[in-house]
């Protein structure tokens, strides 16, 4: 059985996902609840069962604790673990949005706007070889690439992109290969939360004016990165003037005070600060990584604010899943 405090986070997920339209699935249903797998999946990453076998063996003794009537085989958990990034892609926003009428803390229409490297699993692939296409240890995660990061320089790895407001409140994440550009993630981030957000900060990553200009006309959300453009154009122009205004100013030094530290939290709670490698290979399987644990500390906050705790507290809710 859930725990009485878990019991509100269920049903609260339960309904974002219920809002959806068109949510009943064709053929068979489900026979493990998406929220009770989400809790199982959140529980097992925090101990450290990355392996299906171990999350199959970890189900068998707990399986009651998450609502399940009978523990999940490893297949089904493989299965259901691959589907997590277009689940949580989706899912996150809804939360989010339903999130505000709880709490006005959770009100994203500011929103900071970054990426975080975290390094791949196994040997690293220098560009050299790369190039080439010589694979000189079986270790390598081939899937991952270089990127580069203001702390640590060039990681060869994953990026985590994150979308918060000024809460440190998750709104929208989704993950890439090291390699691609911020800005080009910008679009796809903000399609689901264009009725709620309004202004989007960035750091200099997010300089390119086309993709600015398309995200303006397409989603009416202006971008904000704090950038004098040196070229002459009616447009740049008028992007220097925003981002020199004192307004701008102001609110592009609280994007490291913001989102940053989310990054923070996530590798400071799943194991993962410094050079500590991911626990998996490959694009999909990283995707379902570390989309889960964004996803961990979003219902995380939700729950804290339920229950009347600052909104960073991490045992509670934690401890309750363990």
């Amino acid at each position: 059985m859930l725990h009485p405090k878990l019991r509100s986070i269920f049903e609260f997920i339960n309904q974002s996902i219920q809002d959806k339209k068109g949510t009943s699935k064709r053929g068979r249903p489900y026979v493990y609840n998406w929220c009770s797998m989400l809790l199982f999946f959140i529980s097992a990453m925090k101990r450290g069962k990355y392996s299906f076998k171990g999350m199959e063996q970890y189900a068998k003794a707990h399986y009651a604790k998450y609502g399940f009537e009978k523990a999940p085989s490893r297949f089904t958990l493989s299965r259901r673990f691959a589907q997590l990034p277009y689940l949580l892609q989706w899912l996150m926003p809804q939360v989010a949005q339903r999130a505000i009428s709880l709490d006005e803390r959770f009100d994203f229409g500011i929103g900071f706007i970054d990426k975080s490297l975290f390094r791949a699993k196994g040997g690293i692939w220098h560009k050299k070889h790369m190039l080439i296409n010589l694979i000189p240890h079986s270790s390598i995660d081939t899937e991952a690439s270089w990127g580069k990061s203001a702390y640590f320089g060039w990681r060869f790895g994953y990026a985590l992109h994150l979308i918060c407001n000024a809460s440190r409140f998750p709104v929208a994440a989704l993950v890439t290969t090291g390699s691609a550009k911020d800005i080009h993630q910008v679009f796809p981030l903000t399609s689901l939360i264009k009725a709620s957000l309004k202004l989007l900060l960035g750091d200099k990553g997010y300089k390119a004016v086309r993709p600015i200009k398309k995200l303006l006309n397409a989603h009416k959300i202006m971008l904000i990165n704090g950038i004098i453009y040196k070229m002459k154009s009616h447009f740049k122009n008028w992007l220097s003037c925003i981002n020199n205004s004192e307004f701008a100013q102001r609110l592009y030094r609280k994007r490291k005070t913001s989102v940053e530290p989310v990054f923070s939290l996530i590798k400071e709670l799943f194991d993962l600060k410094n050079e500590t490698q991911l626990p998996y290979k490959g694009l999909k399987k990283n995707q379902s990584f570390l989309m889960l644990i964004t996803f961990s500390v979003q219902i995380m906050m939700i729950f804290n604010s339920i229950f009347y705790q600052n909104l960073g507290h991490t045992h509670q809710f934690f401890n309750l899943l363990d």
